[in-house]
């Protein structure tokens, strides 16, 4: 016997609660991958776009470091500062702007 089939999968039910609700004839309610998928997300820390290119820096240092050539990966990573830099800069213009002045 391994130790692998005395734990029970994620999302599965182990042999007690099948005959547990087998038994008392209650079914096990589970999460639908829509609740799991609403609790993952807010869970998720939201980054503001300076934490954003300072990890991107640190992603940056990480493959410059390596021995193999990952000039098209740190191209990449070059490409989405510039993206988030570039979309920060961009304000929407005051709505004044689109009202003609007499």
């Amino acid at each position: 016997m391994s130790i692998e089939s005395n734990l029970a999968g994620v999302g599965m039910l182990s042999e007690a609660e099948i005959v547990d609700s087998i038994a008392t004839k209650n079914p096990v309610e589970q999460d639908s991958d829509a609740e799991i998928e609403e609790q993952q997300d807010a869970n998720k820390q939201v980054i503001n776009s300076k934490e954003a290119i300072d990890r991107i820096n640190e992603l940056k240092q990480f493959f410059l470091t390596q021995k193999d050539d990952n000039s098209n990966v740190i191209k990449l990573l070059f490409n989405i500062e510039k993206f988030i830099i570039e979309g920060k800069l961009t304000k929407q213009p005051p709505i004044t702007d689109f009202f003609q002045k007499n």
